[in-house]
């Protein structure tokens, strides 16, 4: 019997040991997630730019070639929340404003924008982007050009760009 509680005994000084051990591994853990948080913070702050600068950037932001448009509206938001958080209404004037001109007369002239959120605007506007990319499209001929060469049933293709037309291309004839 004294040997079965001297290792009982035994047996709960190895679990307090354990428990201590736990307890220290714990409060090591928390010294060092604050000291990685107090490293976090400071970062942040030695590199974010201030609420001017910010806003300033948010003004100039243009949609770039490069870029695709959902890169684009998350800069804006991440520029947003820097100098205070914005509706999504704000959000949505910046990024159609600082759209290609012809896109921002399309969506303009589509459909109304006031009531679609900023997610149904960014949607439009890649379409549009993809529908204006995808290349020739058929365009009708006007009566003025059907009494020349072309029957009234033809068609002049157009090559993604205003007044160029395939008949008068010089890229189709070889002339690069």
């Amino acid at each position: 019997m004294v040997e079965e509680e001297e290792e009982e005994e035994e047996e709960e000084e190895e679990e307090e040991e354990e428990e201590e051990e736990e307890e220290e591994e714990e409060e090591q853990f928390r010294r060092v997630d604050k000291g990685s948080y107090k490293v976090k913070i400071a970062l942040i702050l030695a590199f974010t730019v201030d609420k001017f600068i910010a806003y300033e950037q948010f003004v100039g932001q243009r949609v770039r070639h490069d870029k695709s448009f959902d890169v684009y509206v998350a800069d804006l938001r991440c520029l947003a929340l820097l100098f205070g958080e914005i509706p999504d209404a704000c959000l949505s004037c910046a990024f159609v404003v600082n759209l290609p001109e012809a896109i921002h007369h399309i969506l303009g002239a589509g459909s109304r924008l006031e009531h679609k959120d900023l997610n149904q605007i960014v949607t439009r506007a890649r379409l549009v982007l993809t529908e204006e990319n995808v290349g020739p499209a058929v365009m009708p001929i006007s009566s003025q050009q059907q009494h020349g060469v072309a029957p009234a049933s033809a068609a002049v293709l157009c090559l993604s760009q205003p007044n160029h037309y395939a008949r008068d291309c010089l890229a189709r004839r070889g002339w690069r």
